[in-house]
């Protein structure tokens, strides 16, 4: 089982990959990037034979470009931190006592020995296709959406990386693979393990202040899990840091053979033996929050017409409230008097509402004839709300390119 999970890091030595390609250490390296490849090699596959085929008993088995570029897209970003891993593999070396640094995934081969140069030419196509090619070009992406996001195909194709994040957060998708970048990268920057720890401690509360900041995700739950997970893993983190403390306590009084040290090397037992408990744990409790978000996707699966039924009139409702309370006789008093003794917070929810109706009229010159100094003001504003549009990104495109429908399908 541990072995097919291994499947999940794109790891293939758990599958007896070495059978096939030899245990050499270039080709085991080499094999690693064929998932990728094999997943993208698929769908070239699917393509034609879906259009060669558009049904089956009545079901449609069509695919479209645009739609299969944006499930490799997904597929590729979910995996972004298992392609970082398989090619920083190289550079990961650990201190050996008997020899010079080895791989520490490869602990045969020496670094920097003539073995392992074999395999620079793949390190070299993984990090330009993989490391840094596929990341630039989702910030490229992320960068261009304001202003590309109404055309359908440019939609259609990078929806990946905007459709889970409300859409003043559009760009969070790469705040997400900067995130896992970082984390990959820890265990090439030091080879020790406490160091590792608290470098990913640092990157995950930093991550984790930001998620809570901002909220990032279009559903709040999601939101929440997100910012439960990685507090569990930070925790967890912090428990590792623990125990690798204590072990080097241990070890240290070990040697000494006084009734003292004995004393300390017990309680150190002991400590460690919490530590691994509350590391297990929390190991636990982020596969039990994982399983409770699968029956929650299962249960909004199996009841989604009636939750869009129940959104509908929600919509309705909130529309009649607002049309009823524009035409209270008060509504500019107490509009006022909100602005006046409201909180901050409360202020730019009003403000973000405001860029957002600014952003749906075509920005500033749709709001008709106002006051120069006003136009100014608004617009120095809303500079970081260019990107609100109905139902997805914002912005305001221009009257011959194609408007957005929310309707529109990125099913593959």
């Amino acid at each position: 089982m541990f072995d097919f999970g291994t499947l999940f890091l794109l790891d293939l030595e758990g599958v007896g990959v070495g059978c096939i390609v030899g245990n050499g250490f270039a080709a085991q390296y080499y094999a690693s990037f064929l998932v990728p490849v094999l997943i993208a090699a698929c769908m070239a596959v699917v393509l034609p034979v879906s259009n060669a085929i558009p049904s089956i008993r009545g079901h449609a088995t069509k695919t479209h470009l645009d739609a299969s570029l944006n499930f490799l897209g997904m597929v590729y970003s979910a995996l972004y931190i298992s392609l970082v891993k398989l090619v920083v593999a190289y550079f990961e070396c650990v201190p050996n006592p008997a020899a010079g640094d080895t791989l520490a995934k490869y602990k045969q081969i020496e670094c920097y020995g003539s073995e392992h140069l074999q395999a620079t030419v793949g390190m070299v196509f993984g990090m330009v296709f993989y490391v840094i090619g596929f990341f630039s070009l989702c910030v490229y992406l992320n960068v261009k959406a304001p202003e590309r996001f109404a055309n359908r195909v440019f939609r259609t194709r990078c929806k990946f990386l905007v459709n889970r994040w409300r859409v003043d957060v559009w760009y969070w998708g790469s705040v997400y693979m900067g995130r896992n970048l970082f984390l990959a990268l820890v265990a090439v920057a030091s080879s020790t393990a406490v160091d590792q720890f608290i470098m990913m401690a640092v990157v995950m509360v930093a991550f984790l202040v930001l998620s809570s900041s901002y909220m990032p995700w279009k559903d709040a739950r999601l939101a929440q899990f997100d910012n439960t997970v990685s507090l569990v893993v930070t925790f967890a983190v912090c428990c590792g840091i623990g125990f690798m403390h204590l072990a080097a306590v241990k070890e240290f009084y070990s040697r000494d053979t006084s009734e003292q040290a004995r004393a300390v090397t017990e309680d150190s037992d002991a400590r460690m033996a919490t530590f691994s408990y509350l590391l297990f744990s929390s190991l636990g409790l982020t596969a039990f929050l994982f399983v409770v978000l699968l029956i929650y996707c299962v249960w909004w699966a199996k009841h989604a017409d009636r939750i869009a039924t129940e959104e509908v009139a929600m919509k309705e409702m909130l529309l009649e409230r607002w049309t009823i309370t524009l035409k209270h006789k008060d509504f500019l008093v107490q509009l006022n008097r909100y602005i006046e003794t409201g909180t901050h917070r409360d202020v730019e929810c009003l403000v973000d509402f405001l860029n957002n109706m600014q952003a749906r009229f075509g920005g500033v010159n749709g709001l008709g004839d106002i006051p120069p100094e006003l136009a100014a003001s608004i617009r120095k504003t809303s500079s970081r709300a260019r990107l609100r549009m109905s139902g997805g990104l914002a912005a305001t495109a221009p009257a011959k390119v194609e408007t957005y429908d929310s309707r529109d399908s990125v099913d593959v």
